[in-house]
Parts: structure tokens; C-alpha cells; sequence
């Protein structure tokens, strides 16, 4: 079985599925004055491209589409990035997409 994603037209690199375990944390505040980094929200990656991400998070507010912020995925540094879409899964969980910006 192939870890990559049926590539949908409209997308612009080819998604695929994470490492089993993988998780992302993710700082609402894009940049910081001293250059810290400082996650609040933990998050499963549900698929990843070279242009961003895909994650899965508990229900929260902070993450609007528009919204810039800084994510880490994995063992990659953290990068600046933005939310392109929000999708409500069921009650509490939220499907998140981000685009990175670094």
C-alpha cells in the first residue's frame, strides 16, 4: 500500500500520509519579539505535503482560518504557517489544514 494521498486537482504538491505516532504542536503566535517558540496546542497530523499540513486538534478557538501561527511537525523545525481551512469532524474535534509560510 502507497503512503500517498489521492492528490486532489486543485492542490499544488502531493499529500501524504505521517509516520504512525506523528503530532505537531502549534504556538498562536506567529512571531515572537525574542524568536521563542511557545506551542499551547497539541495536534495529530492527519496528512502532510512540502506546503503544509494537515492536523486534527480538540476543539479550540484559537486556530481561525486566515489565522497565522507557528507549527512544528515531528522533528522539523518549527515554521510559520496559516490556516486555510477548518473543518468540524464531529462534536469537539476539528479537522485543521495549514499552509507553511518559511
Amino acid at each position: 500500500m502507497s503512503d500517498e494521498i489521492q492528490s486532489h486537482t486543485s492542490r499544488r504538491s502531493v499529500r501524504f500520509l505521517p509516520d504512525a505516532g506523528h503530532f505537531a504542536i502549534v504556538d498562536t503566535v506567529p512571531t515572537r519579539p525574542d524568536g521563542s517558540f511557545w506551542p499551547s496546542i497539541v495536534a495529530l497530523v492527519s496528512d502532510e505535503s512540502a506546503r503544509g499540513a494537515g492536523l486534527v486538534v480538540l476543539n479550540t478557538l484559537a486556530l481561525q482560518d486566515g489565522d497565522l501561527c507557528r507549527i512544528q511537525v515531528g522533528l522539523l523545525p518549527a515554521l510559520r504557517a496559516r490556516v486555510c481551512h477548518r473543518t468540524d469532524v464531529v462534536a469537539g474535534v476539528v479537522r485543521i489544514g495549514l499552509e507553511y509560510l518559511d
